[in-house]
């Protein structure tokens, strides 16, 4: 699978999808471990950054249903992605590629932060994935109150846009 951003690629390989279904007295438990290698590449081919990351999720559920073992299955995916997409040295060595993205040393317009959020929900990013990027960001000047109400419009999660908010303090 290939992710790009302004031809940042970042390649992903699935390296563990399972899911492992245990009988109970009643229903089953179904837990999903997931591990992804990751690489980013910069403009130029070098390689920029690689690692790991390793999810998981357990629910339980009807015997043999196929529904369950995959909720369980992208609950676990999620997880993956997650804890890939908030290390901090790929954020690191991915913002600086990307045209008005914040980096930890630098603040960016409350503007550039929507922009960059709503990319990343039209992505498919999962809010997890959307809030603990807006953890990350540093305002150059407070969102006013029409700010946080056109971003809750654009379908930003109120977390999301909480962690800006106390960004700016």
């Amino acid at each position: 699978m290939l992710l790009a951003c302004n031809c940042t690629p970042l390649n992903l390989e699935l390296t563990r999808f399972e899911v492992t279904e245990t009988e109970q007295f009643v229903g089953s438990t179904y837990v999903a471990a997931v591990g992804i290698r990751a690489s980013l590449g910069g403009q130029d081919g070098t390689q920029l950054w690689n690692g790991n990351a390793f999810g998981e999720a357990r629910r339980y559920g009807e015997d043999e249903s196929a529904a369950n073992c995959n909720e369980v299955l992208s609950d676990a995916i999620k997880d993956s992605l997650v804890r890939l997409l908030s290390q901090p040295e790929l954020q690191a060595r991915w913002a600086p590629a990307i045209p008005g993205a914040a980096t930890s040393d630098a603040s960016a317009a409350p503007a550039q932060i929507l922009e960059a959020l709503l990319r990343l929900k039209a992505g498919g990013m999962s809010d997890d994935t959307i809030i603990a990027f807006a953890k990350k960001q540093k305002l150059s000047s407070p969102l006013t109150t029409a700010d946080i109400l056109q971003w809750k419009e654009m379908g930003i999660p109120e977390a999301a846009i909480q962690a800006v908010v106390g960004a700016g303090e």
